[in-house]
């Protein structure tokens, strides 16, 4: 028997057993009426340098701080989810 992808397993690693807590936490009843939106986004940082894992591209980015937003950055791709299937697919793919 095979298990769901958004439910917790003896044999999935770290990443989707923490991206099901999250999930599991928002959805539970003292959360819900404030309700949230998650989003996924994927960088890597090789030699100093910051990329976006989920774009084709290998375009450099770059990291900002801005005292309004604090540290972001500019040009990484966010994706909104609705659920913990929707974000290990995404991790997936990074």
């Amino acid at each position: 028997l095979e298990s769901r992808i958004d439910q917790r397993s003896d044999s999935q690693g770290l990443i989707p057993r923490a991206i099901i807590d999250v999930f599991e936490q928002i959805r539970s009843p003292q959360h819900v009426p404030e309700g949230y939106v998650v989003y996924v986004s994927a960088i890597q940082i090789y030699n100093e340098k910051l990329y976006d894992l989920l774009q084709h591209q290998n375009k450099e980015l770059v990291l900002h701080l801005d005292s309004d937003n604090g540290v972001y950055v500019e040009g990484l791709t966010e994706y909104v989810v609705e659920d913990a299937q929707d974000c290990i697919f995404l991790v997936k793919r990074a």
